[in-house]
């Protein structure tokens, strides 16, 4: 305990204003105001505590500010497709956050929409490199727009020749820790390579995701937590030019009625 609330009292102001939208653009540490690089640094704990309770109500409101950047449409410009509900990994295609390649400055929510939602960023991740690399699109709405419900069963079709020259994956995350779902299987994903996906006539994969699987269709289901909410992630592996021109595109998560 004593560990976890020094962690809190020495990063998490530092934290919120790297990552909130409503805080001046922080680049370096000696762009952040002085009281805060000292409540890192000073050895009183005392001095922690005062910085911390101070502002423990911007944490809290802050938190808030970030969960509602990343679990609201407001954007329509986060969305892959017209007429779709998957949205893009990189709102603006910016690896940087750079609004009008930097002449519009930067675009603090794609900014904190990302690292509140992820971890590693790199120019590769935002590039066009078709047969190398990898791309992604995720999606926590059903084909009506409502959010996903975790008691449900959902099925996701992956049309024939998904454009990834390796392999195709579909991972279901927890929206409260953003890491994968902890459930009874060993992963939470289906595979192109490495699992043995029933396909359809047509060449395409129908994915469940439920509580359950549908009679018939264990090889192809994703298990999920009944009082715990899912999204998922697709990604495509060495992307082929049918991703990037967008000639190829996921078919969108259906409520199984």
């Amino acid at each position: 305990m004593r560990i976890s609330r020094l962690l809190v009292a020495t990063w998490a102001p530092l934290w919120i204003l790297a990552c909130t939208s409503r805080q001046p653009n922080v680049d370096s540490p000696t762009q952040i105001p002085l009281e805060i690089r000292l409540a890192a640094t000073e050895p009183q704990p005392g001095f922690r505590a005062m910085v911390l309770a101070e502002t423990s109500d911007s944490i809290y409101a802050a938190s808030e500010v970030l969960r509602a950047i990343l679990w609201d449409e407001r954007n329509k410009d986060e969305f892959l497709y017209e007429g779709s509900y998957w949205k893009k990994g990189y709102v603006g295609d910016s690896y940087q956050f750079l609004k009008d390649e930097g002449m519009g400055g930067r675009n603090l929510d794609a900014r904190t929409h990302f690292y509140y939602f992820a971890t590693v960023n790199t120019p590769a991740m935002a590039m066009k490199l078709v047969g190398a690399g990898s791309q992604y699109a995720w999606g926590y709405l059903d084909a009506n727009g409502d959010y996903l419900d975790e008691g449900k069963t959902y099925k996701l079709n992956i049309p024939k020749d998904a454009p990834a020259e390796k392999f195709w994956s579909v991972c279901v995350y927890d929206p409260q820790t953003r890491s994968m779902l902890q459930t009874d299987q060993t992963f939470p994903s289906k595979q192109s390579q490495r699992d043995k996906l029933i396909a359809n006539d047509d060449g395409s994969f129908d994915l469940y995701f439920g509580p359950k699987a549908p009679a018939g269709k264990e090889a192809n289901w994703t298990q999920t937590v009944p009082g715990k909410g899912w999204f998922c992630l697709l990604r495509l592996y060495s992307p082929t030019e049918a991703w990037f021109d967008k000639t190829w595109r996921p078919g969108e998560i259906e409520l199984v009625k």
